[in-house]
């Protein structure tokens, strides 16, 4: 039976490649720091002949540990920060586990698994952010990379090491360039689409326990006083937002002892992220 060990596996990617890896046979292991992981028994729960093994893409020892337990037959290394935005907040720690934990998985396959006929198959997941700027369109594996975020430039260095493991060392080590793809399985951070005003209202007006005013008679924003004794959540003046990317701006109001400001706030965006939009 083929043994596959995957990082990232609580991702998107790694729930899917997890499932369909079992559905072929293979015995599946996924690699997760710390065993209290609050999504672990989720992918588990999906794929219940999964395997969890400890592991951290910042720690070299660990990763060593996890592939000497295994004896992984395939490596997908599919474990980033992959929200780009926040790549700009955290550019420290993206480049640590975006990019340099691609080096530590691939010092681990070496190590383990030897340099002289390395029976380990390693996969990296590369990104469509490595082009960035782009030079040409549509792109392909020999369009340069001009990244434009600290996602991007991680994604390089990852990119450009499996291409030196795979000369220097012989490992059979293949990248993948992916990109934007998605599904109910992926996190409710990311925006695939624009919505319109228009759609934003719609979807309002169809939201129990919203009320959408948008003629008032004093022209004034209402106040939560007037709201009293009212559990709905009042929204009005509903437009886009053009000082930001896939903006919507609206006023938001309701009697704050009867239901709570944060828990209408966490409705309204949750409405609006499944709807793919951005607030």
């Amino acid at each position: 039976m083929p043994r596959a060990l995957i990082t990232g596996i609580t991702g998107q990617d790694g729930r899917f490649l997890a499932h369909f890896l079992a559905g072929k046979g293979y015995q599946v292991f996924g690699l997760i720091r710390g065993q209290n992981n609050p999504k672990g028994q989720m992918v588990v729960d999906e794929t219940p002949s999964l395997e969890l093994v400890d592991g951290d893409l910042r720690d070299l020892s660990s990763l060593i540990a996890a592939v000497e337990q295994v004896q992984p037959d395939e490596v997908y290394n599919l474990g980033a920060i992959s929200f780009v935005p926040l790549s700009w907040k955290q550019a420290e720690l993206t480049s640590e586990i975006t990019g340099l934990g691609v080096l530590r998985m691939l010092e681990a396959v070496r190590i383990v698994g030897g340099t002289q006929n390395n029976p380990i198959r390693f996969y990296q997941a590369s990104s469509s952010e490595m082009f960035g700027k782009v030079r040409e369109a549509p792109q392909n594996e020999l369009t340069p990379f001009h990244p434009r975020s600290p996602y991007g430039v991680a994604k390089v260095f990852g990119h450009h090491m499996t291409v030196n493991y795979r000369e220097s060392y012989g490992l059979h080590a293949t990248s993948g360039i992916l990109f934007n793809h998605g599904s109910e399985r992926r996190g409710i951070e990311f925006v695939e689409r624009k919505i319109t005003a228009e759609e934003a209202r719609e979807l309002f007006e169809n939201f129990p326990g919203i009320k959408v005013i948008d003629d008032l008679p004093n022209g004034q924003y209402p106040k939560p006083s007037d709201c009293d004794g009212d559990d709905a959540v009042f929204i009005g003046r509903i437009r886009e937002d053009l000082s930001c990317d896939n903006g919507l701006a609206f006023w938001c109001v309701s009697d704050n002892l009867r239901k709570g400001a944060a828990t209408n706030a966490v409705q309204i965006a949750e409405l609006l992220v499944r709807s793919q939009a951005t607030v």
